[in-house]
């Protein structure tokens, strides 16, 4: 949950909109339908949209040592605000109302006034990683492979983003989550970069692209840290591996290796995460993860390679009946080393994917898991079977 205090940037966003949007005069702005509602002057210099998700989940566990209780949830449900302002500034806030909760997601704002570089400052999500780029929206299954529990996600800080013709690179500063951001211990902070490229581009269809990323970061005053992953499945908040509370932690460093591989209706894509957490007085540990998964558009559409941006656009549908997708996905996640026994676990996964229209879109995924052994040393192989439908707006 999030305390008042901590809806700031909120507060500041509203700010700017009261006092800098006559955009608001409806005789000098227009309205359209546009991946959501745009309002924007007749110059195109200010602008305002209004969209969000909805996310509604089910899923069905075998269970076997760890009880996963099948269920349904509202898996997101989200609203934001973007928009350009005067002078070359950008602005956007986004929040997840889903679990009965209001978390801050993007909430930013960002300076795009010089020649293929551009700043954000606020809440925003590091650089770190191809799947974590896309957006859920995008994401060909339901849930990010297991590695993404070794990725940072939101933090506040600063961050810069340059491009070339066939290249981009980001990096910036960050401090913690907002959510730990608790105004009583000292922040922890890290240092991060991504560097991405496409050596063959022929179009969005026809793409390769290779990365690397990598993060320094220092705990904050209280040197813990601690990873753990869902069997990519959120529905049951239960976790087959979990490090749990990892301390005396003097800083952790993150290095990631990503690729990926369009060719029309055909696209395979791999990533691997390693950590190194240092700690005072004791052995450094090594924790790890990989996935490598593939996608066949069956109706003739393709994954759009974005390559200015590291990452892919929406699937647009060609027909009215909608776009079929089949996807096959291998990840594993190993969360055990030295002293620290979180558990190793592998997943395999079949997604099928029905994108009725750029609106709207349902997933089926089934996943074999295993986990040898699970954090509490225990061998575990339970099967999901988890559907979902999206509405985006």
């Amino acid at each position: 949950m999030i305390k008042p205090k901590k809806l700031f940037l909120l507060w500041v966003t509203t700010l700017i909109l009261i006092i800098n949007f006559p955009i608001t005069q409806a005789a000098s702005a227009k309205v359209k339908l546009d991946h959501g509602l745009v309002i924007e002057s007749r110059d195109k210099v200010i602008s305002l949209r209004i969209g969000g998700r909805i996310q509604g989940d089910v899923a069905l566990y075998d269970n076997q040592q760890t009880k996963l209780g099948s269920g349904t949830e509202v898996r997101r449900s989200r609203l934001f605000i973007s928009g350009s302002l005067p002078n070359d500034w950008r602005f956007r806030t986004e929040y997840d109302f889903a679990h009965n909760e209001v978390g801050i997601k993007d909430a930013w704002i960002g300076y795009q006034g010089l020649e293929n570089v551009s700043l954000k400052f606020g809440n925003i999500q590091e650089p770190l990683g191809l799947e974590q780029a896309i957006s859920s929206n995008n994401t060909t299954f339901m849930e990010r492979a297991l590695p993404n529990a070794l990725l940072p996600g939101y933090k506040l800080g600063s961050a810069i983003y340059s491009r070339g013709k066939n290249w981009r690179v980001s990096g910036g500063i960050f401090g913690d989550s907002v959510a730990a951001s608790n105004g009583e211990d000292d922040e922890g902070w890290g240092l991060v970069a991504r560097l991405t490229a496409a050596p063959h581009y022929k179009d969005d269809k026809h793409a390769l692209h290779v990365g690397v990323a990598a993060e320094v970061r220092k705990p904050n005053e209280q040197q813990k840290v601690r990873y753990r992953a869902r069997p990519e499945s959120h529905v049951s908040g239960r976790r087959l591996v979990d490090t749990r509370t990892i301390k005396a932690v003097d800083k952790t460093m993150t290095r990631g290796l990503e690729a990926a591989i369009v060719q029309g209706p055909w696209s395979l894509q791999g990533e691997y995460i390693h950590v190194d957490i240092q700690r005072d007085n004791a052995e450094t540990l090594a924790l790890n993860g990989w996935y490598i998964y593939g996608s066949w558009l069956m109706t003739g559409e393709s994954r759009r390679y974005r390559v200015n941006k590291g990452s892919f656009r929406p699937i647009k549908p060609k027909a009215s009946y909608g776009a079929w997708e089949l996807a096959l996905r291998y990840s594993r996640l190993d969360l055990s080393d030295k002293d620290v026994h979180g558990g190793k676990q592998s997943n395999a996964t079949i997604g099928m994917n029905w994108y009725a229209s750029s609106n709207v879109r349902l997933m089926m995924n089934y996943i074999h898991v295993r986990a040898n052994p699970n954090r509490d040393g225990v061998q575990e192989r339970p099967k999901i079977i988890q559907g979902r439908i999206q509405l985006v707006f």
